[in-house]
């Protein structure tokens, strides 16, 4: 997602898509489905890292699904509004973040934060 942000010809045509979704309701619809089915894939993926003990559950995968497209939603933010922005050089930082969010366990616990036997 980042090298995307990195190329300017995609942010502009994403920022094209989202300025025409706010005029259209026809495409607001398609980009609010993909965002969704984009939130609930991710949600089943950390979901099952916390069944298998791979993340700490400190939140739920909904939660914790939503900090990790906010902070990618910012990097989008920045590359659009600033010309000088370069995505590429905040890649680490940014998988820093998330896996500050995601810290591994040692013990399993399922997607309600119940130790797993």
């Amino acid at each position: 997602h980042l090298g995307q942000l990195a190329d300017p010809l995609y942010a502009r045509i994403a920022m094209e898509v989202l300025a025409e979704a706010v005029r259209n309701p026809h495409v607001w619809e398609r980009v609010a489905a993909g965002e969704g089915e984009k939130k609930a894939a991710l949600t089943r993926m950390l979901a099952l890292a916390i069944t298998r003990g791979q993340i700490a559950p400190a939140q739920t995968p909904e939660q914790a699904a939503d900090w990790i497209l906010l902070l990618l939603d910012g990097a989008f933010g920045r590359v659009i509004s600033d010309p000088g922005f370069e995505a590429a050089a905040y890649t680490r930082r940014l998988h820093e973040a998330i896996a500050c969010l995601l810290r591994p366990t040692l013990t399993g616990f399922d997607s309600d934060g119940k130790e797993l036997p």
